[in-house]
């Protein structure tokens, strides 16, 4: 997973240590993201806020994102 934040900074994690599964009910949350790219083989739900889904960041995909909120992120499937 590599999240990329509004001044080109890049944060690049490895979603089995980073996420929670989400059958935990849990989230982990970042803020300050401009593009988030999965480039791992796990799918992850975003929340905007815990118990809110608003997308899934399938392997491969890209999606773009507002940097002034949080979003709280956990493991697909898992």
């Amino acid at each position: 997973m590599c999240f990329i934040g509004t001044s080109g900074d890049v944060l690049n994690l490895d979603p089995d240590i980073a996420f929670p599964k989400c059958s935990t009910g849990a989230a982990a949350p970042y803020s300050g993201i401009d593009t988030a790219r999965n480039r791992s083989n796990r799918a992850l739900n975003v929340y905007l806020s815990p118990g809110t889904p608003i997308s899934r960041l399938d392997p491969g995909e890209t999606i773009d994102f507002t940097p002034a909120a949080t979003y709280h992120f956990c493991l697909w499937g898992l």
